[in-house]
């Protein structure tokens, strides 16, 4: 019997952004170029390797990983406000239904952004991000 459909746990708004693993960031970037004309973004995290390729929403996060190219990273969907406290709250709600996402609250310094990160029943890495967050 398929489970009784609820409320979801939140209101999203839609997908902020996607993480790939590449073997070569200027590759890729030339192919989405090509294909769908993103431009450079901001460098990535992964000290200064890879790139953001940007869309008129949302964005591509490409990070150069040759060991495991060819995988989603991560997903982030994007809800309309996210912060410290939020982030906190959402995760604890998050947990109390779904305990094997292991949801967690991020912050990170450099730019101001809270996250939740959690892991979908398959060890996908899911991240919920303000709409205008990067």
């Amino acid at each position: 019997m398929p489970p009784r459909i609820r409320f979801p746990l939140f209101r999203l708004v839609g997908v902020n952004h996607v993480g790939l693993l590449v073997s070569d960031v200027e590759r890729s970037y030339a192919f989405y170029h090509r294909l769908l004309g993103v431009t450079k973004g901001w460098p990535a995290t992964n000290a200064g390797k890879g790139i953001h390729l940007d869309f008129p929403s949302g964005y591509i996060s490409v990070d150069p990983v040759p060991e495991r190219k060819g995988l989603i990273a991560h997903f982030s969907i994007a809800i309309d406000h996210v912060d410290q406290n939020s982030a906190g709250r959402l995760a604890d709600k998050i947990n109390g239904e779904l305990p094997d996402a292991r949801a967690r609250a991020a912050f990170r310094a450099d730019d101001g952004v809270s996250t939740v990160n959690l892991l979908d029943p398959d060890g996908f890495h899911v991240q919920i991000s303000p709409k205008n967050g990067r």
